[in-house]
């Protein structure tokens, strides 16, 4: 492969663009099989064993069993889902969701749905701090026009459908997503 600084002074936008996103797909190949991905968990198990150490902009919770990105369990976070939220936050959500289906209607398309998803630190540690509820508030805002893909229920049932390592579904939360959107699909199909 070509160095950082060979792209950077030689190559046509298409050969750089193509170089590195080769470039990104073998790091992906390589560095995310499942022996590259023991390997980080045993590096990360040793540093946390050994020096009580995470990854910087990472909490772990309590029982050990979770890690979670800093920015969505820290209370102090505004992103995070124990910040309080006034009538105002919801209602200004909701009022956006409107304009967005909106505008989306106008340009043509038939429809437009959301899903509002709950975060990790969310379905794996709901006792962590108090949470503010935002998306439980926003499904039931009566000014709502858009239609929910609504997922919370399910979710918050299964912590183990989270990654331990970051804030992604594994391959039985995204079933759900997916069996759910092909659902609306087939309705929105029958009904027309």
């Amino acid at each position: 492969m070509f160095s950082k600084a060979a792209l950077d002074t030689g190559g046509t936008f298409w050969e750089n663009t193509l170089n590195r996103e080769i470039n990104q797909r073998l790091e992906f190949l390589l560095f995310n099989s499942d022996v590259a991905l023991k390997c980080k968990e045993m590096k990360a198990g040793l540093m946390l064993s050994w020096f009580g150490r995470t990854h910087p902009g990472s909490l772990i919770s309590p029982d050990k069993q979770f890690l979670f990105y800093d920015i969505e369990a820290n209370p102090q976070s505004i992103l995070s889902p124990f910040t309080p939220l006034a009538i105002a936050d919801i209602d200004s959500v909701v009022i956006n969701m409107n304009h967005i289906r909106a505008h989306y209607l106008s340009s043509g398309f038939t429809e437009v749905y959301f899903c509002l998803i709950p975060n990790k630190v969310t379905v794996c540690e709901p006792d962590h701090h108090p949470h503010n509820n935002q998306i439980h508030r926003i499904e039931h805002n009566p000014n709502m026009k858009v239609p929910l893909l609504k997922l919370s229920n399910q979710l918050l049932q299964h912590p183990e459908w989270y990654h331990k390592s970051d804030g992604h579904w594994n391959v039985s939360g995204k079933r759900l997503w997916l069996k759910y959107v092909n659902g609306m699909v087939i309705e929105w199909g029958n009904r027309r």
